[in-house]
């Protein structure tokens, strides 16, 4: 039933389970028996893949752009000595700061409400993928207003690219202090 997509979710109404999927809006009780036509089914499906080979598309692009730019060679290369020492309050000896190629902008891009942005100051964190090359970069952001910090959290990555965990031997644990 639905366009068989991944953005289905279930919940509860009262005491009947409910579905519905994000994509296409189909909404039912679990028990209704309510179901699409296979016309309308497979047009959502034929939607759905389209989406999905643009954002496969989009998402080779802009990993291809990142590796080839040296963006966080850029921001290793801004650490002054102030970023050095946050890093070291954070539990982040220097050795470590030069291995993972930690590092700091002074203004990083962040959207604030839905269509206004500002700049806020960012240590980085290059994510690297098995093979050892950049696959995003992890931004720290800080000085940020509570009320933006509350809604989006103080950590960014580049957008549509993969959260890719760090696979670092020994692995280091950021946040010592808030």
């Amino acid at each position: 039933v639905s366009c068989r997509g991944r953005s289905r979710n279930c919940g509860r109404g009262g005491t009947r389970a409910r579905g519905w999927c994000r994509r296409c809006g189909y909404s039912a009780f679990a028990d209704s028996g309510r179901t699409i036509s296979e016309q309308d089914r497979q047009r959502l499906v034929d939607e759905i893949r389209k989406e999905e080979e643009l954002h496969k598309h989009e998402k080779a692009r802009k990993l291809d752009w990142l590796q080839n730019s040296g963006l966080w060679i850029e921001y290793g290369q801004n650490v002054g000595e102030r970023q050095r020492q946050w890093w070291e309050e954070r539990g982040i000896p220097r050795y470590w700061q030069y291995r993972f190629g930690l590092g700091y902008t002074p203004k990083k891009s962040v959207k604030v409400d839905t269509d206004r942005f500002a700049g806020f100051p960012a240590y980085t964190i290059p994510i690297p993928n098995l093979e050892g090359r950049i696959v995003n970069i992890q931004y720290r952001l800080t000085e940020l207003p509570p009320e933006i910090e509350k809604r989006h959290g103080k950590y960014r990555g580049i957008a549509g690219l993969d959260p890719a965990p760090l696979i670092f031997s020994p692995a280091i644990g950021i946040e010592g202090k808030t």
